[in-house]
């Protein structure tokens, strides 16, 4: 497993800063302010930990095919999965940002 240990530890820092944000963006909602620009670039960093963390383990399995050291098909899933994680929270992002227009639009509506 000692070859797995390398991309854990380049990945590491980036999945420190998706909890940071996914832990500010948990105290937002806590706190209710759920449609806010601060959510929207909590939600956008997050998106990009998980892609930056997809391509991380994709280059990582490549490697590992390419020196024949572990191959495994779980690694491939995982970096689908969090490609696809990746997707859906950037996916709600866009639609966060779409509520704050209508929101602020109802706000300034008499």
């Amino acid at each position: 497993l000692k070859p797995l240990l390398p991309p854990i530890y380049i990945a590491l820092p980036i999945g420190m800063v998706a909890l940071v944000c996914l832990d500010k963006l948990l105290i937002n909602i806590k706190k209710e302010v759920v449609f806010d620009l601060k959510n929207v670039k909590l939600l956008r960093i997050l998106s990009w930990c998980c892609i930056v963390a997809s391509a991380i383990a994709f280059v990582s399995f490549i490697v590992f095919v390419a020196l024949r050291l572990y191959c495994d098909g779980i690694m491939l899933v995982v970096c689908v999965l969090e490609f696809f994680v990746g997707i859906i929270v950037r996916v709600i992002k866009n639609l966060f940002e779409s509520a704050i227009i209508i929101k602020e639009e109802n706000d300034l509506t008499v």
